[in-house]
């Protein structure tokens, strides 16, 4: 929903609401959020290092957090990095954080290894994808650490991870998902799995 206008995306969360869930929505401005129900999270922006996120874009941040607060929306910034990898914190080190009122959240994407904690190589074409200098740890959890020494103590969202099954049987998928739940549980209030449904096995989808 980056360029859905406004009413296409408060009748998105409508329908979601009806069935009793949680309506979780990307925007690009503030002005896509104004009929959104109280209670809608919103993302601002999607996996902006590939998707050219410029400072103009930041200005526009201030105002989707406006309006979030005075609808009773909850605010996710960071334009949601495509990873936690070098180009992903270059992203994230563009915003003032220490601005950023502390009830506004940050929205990551994060697509795991397979292991629980150790990063490795394997199995991750899309961790090491955009990866243009080396990292200077070895473990899940002080990359989370490295995060949150940026963004500051805030709510956390991942909202995309998953395994494909064009990579993986179903059965080492849902082991993987579980490690996955069962790390971010200690980190993040929101987890988004991308996606229940692939497309078709020669795709990442």
């Amino acid at each position: 929903y980056e360029r859905a206008s406004a009413t296409q995306c408060a009748a998105s969360c409508a329908q979601i609401l009806d069935v009793g869930m949680q309506p979780l929505i990307t925007v690009r401005d503030a002005a896509q959020c104004a009929e959104l129900p109280p209670g809608t999270l919103v993302e601002f922006w999607n996996e902006g290092d590939l998707n050219g996120f410029t400072k103009q874009h930041l200005m526009d941040m201030w105002h989707v957090i406006d309006v979030c607060d005075a609808r009773g929306l909850k605010c996710y910034v960071g334009a949601s990095p495509s990873g936690l990898h070098y180009r992903g914190f270059q992203l994230l080190k563009q915003f003032p954080w220490a601005s950023i009122p502390k009830h506004v959240g940050c929205s990551i994407h994060r697509y795991g290894e397979g292991t629980p904690n150790v990063i490795t190589k394997w199995g991750a074409p899309w961790y090491t994808f955009g990866r243009t200098q080396p990292i200077p740890w070895k473990f899940r959890t002080d990359e989370v650490h490295h995060l949150f020494n940026l963004i500051g103590e805030r709510p956390l969202a991942v909202t995309e991870f998953g395994y494909c099954s064009a990579h993986f049987p179903a059965e080492i998928q849902a082991q993987f998902v579980k490690q996955e739940r069962e790390f971010w549980s200690a980190y993040a209030e929101v987890l988004c799995i991308y996606q229940a449904l692939d497309g078709p096995s020669n795709v990442c989808e």
